[in-house]
């Protein structure tokens, strides 16, 4: 009895089907704008202004960015476009990037960009 509801048991564990979990979604940092000595980073899905509710002044006003990051490039700041050294000249609004701050936490140290892929 016992050698039979295992060879079930067994049965049923490799036919039963398996449903795929769905991966979580994951945000690249991507370049939104570059300044004359800057580069704003979105790093989130909700990025940009939101707007409060009436202040006492009867105004609209609006809150800091959510999910932006506003980096001073320095000439020290090491720039890479897909893993070679590159000018900040080079980097273009939409490119994936990743930045590790300098000393100042709002002065990027590097830049390590990705060039999107070209869609044929």
């Amino acid at each position: 009895m016992k050698f039979s509801l295992l060879r079930i048991a067994v049965f049923i564990a490799c036919v039963a089907p398996v449903h795929a979990v769905p991966k979580a979604t994951t945000f690249k940092p991507v370049i939104a704008d570059i300044g004359k000595d800057s580069v704003t980073i979105t790093t989130g899905t909700h990025a940009g202004y939101r707007v409060s509710r009436p202040g006492d002044d009867g105004q609209q006003h609006l809150e800091p960015p959510a999910n932006v990051e506003i980096y001073k490039v320095t000439q020290w700041t090491k720039i890479t476009l897909n893993e070679k050294l590159a000018k900040f000249t080079d980097l273009k609004k939409g490119m994936e990037a990743r930045v590790t701050v300098g000393v100042d936490p709002k002065t990027a140290g590097a830049i390590a960009a990705k060039a999107p892929l070209a869609k044929w």
